[in-house]
C-alpha cells in the first residue's frame, strides 16, 4: 500500500534587490523570457540566446534607467551575465546599494568575480590560450509556445535551416 507523499513544488525565489528586480522586468520585457527562466548566471549570449544588438539595447535602457554616463571604453563581453550587469550598476552608482544587505548566492559569487577580475588586472601577464574565455553551447528549455513572439516563418517536413555566425 502506497501512501501519497505531497512534495514540495520549486517556487522561484524573489528578490529584494530593486536594481535586479527592475532588469529582469526589463530583460523580460526585450526578449520575450518570462521572469522565472532569468537566472543571475546565466550568459546572456551562450544560455539565454540574446545577440549583441538586443544586449546594447538592455544596456541603453539599463544606463537611462540609473542615469549612468555614456562610456566610450565600455565593452558588453565584460558584462556577459545579468549579474555582472547589476554589479557595473552597483559600482556606478553606490548609493543605489542597500547599507544592510543579505548577500545571496548570486551576489557573493558575482562580488567574487569582480574581486578575481580587479586582481587579474593589476597583475601584468601576457595573454594565452587559456586566457581567453571559451563559450560552450549549453541546451536550455525552451518556453511555452503560447509565451513566444511569432516569426511569421513556417517550417514545414523537409525542410532544412542552417544557424551562421553574423
Amino acid at each position: 500500500m502506497s501512501v501519497p507523499v505531497s512534495v514540495p513544488v520549486p517556487v522561484p525565489e524573489a528578490t529584494t534587490d530593486p536594481i535586479a528586480d527592475r532588469l529582469l522586468d526589463m530583460v523580460s520585457t526585450k526578449t520575450g523570457y518570462p521572469r522565472d527562466m532569468l537566472a543571475m548566471d546565466l550568459d546572456l549570449e551562450a544560455d539565454l540566446g540574446i545577440d549583441t544588438v538586443k544586449q546594447a539595447e538592455i544596456f541603453g535602457e539599463v544606463r537611462s534607467a540609473y542615469n549612468l554616463p555614456k562610456s566610450d571604453t565600455l565593452k558588453l563581453r565584460d558584462y556577459p551575465t545579468l549579474g555582472h550587469i547589476i554589479a557595473f550598476v552597483r559600482t556606478q552608482r553606490p548609493d543605489l546599494t542597500p547599507a544592510a544587505k543579505i548577500p545571496t548566492a548570486n551576489h557573493v559569487a558575482t562580488t567574487e568575480v569582480v574581486s578575481q577580475v580587479k586582481a587579474e588586472a593589476a597583475q601584468p601577464s601576457s595573454i594565452t590560450s587559456s586566457a581567453v574565455p571559451r563559450r560552450l553551447p549549453v541546451p536550455v528549455l525552451r518556453p511555452a509556445l503560447d509565451l513566444c513572439k511569432p516569426t511569421g516563418i513556417t517550417l514545414g517536413a523537409g525542410r532544412r535551416v542552417v544557424v551562421i555566425p553574423r
